[in-house]
């Protein structure tokens, strides 16, 4: 499996986590994944500005809504 294959099926399993647990953290995510936070992010940031995945309300509280 190519490391392209696996970032898309971590993003994957990133947006099914969100979409059961809009108010996921980093940690739960990463925890859940078995990724460090730092991947987390990456992977998050990269489905942010793909437009699949956008953060609502203010940083701590705040929820995710899956596009």
């Amino acid at each position: 499996m190519r490391k392209t294959d696996i970032i898309a099926e971590e993003e994957k399993a990133i947006l099914k986590i969100v979409a059961e647990d809009p108010k996921a953290t980093r940690r739960a995510l990463a925890e859940s994944l078995g990724l460090t936070e730092q991947a987390i992010q990456r992977r998050l940031d990269k489905l942010v500005q793909d437009g699949r995945l956008v953060r609502k309300g203010p940083k701590k509280g705040g929820h995710w809504e899956v596009l």
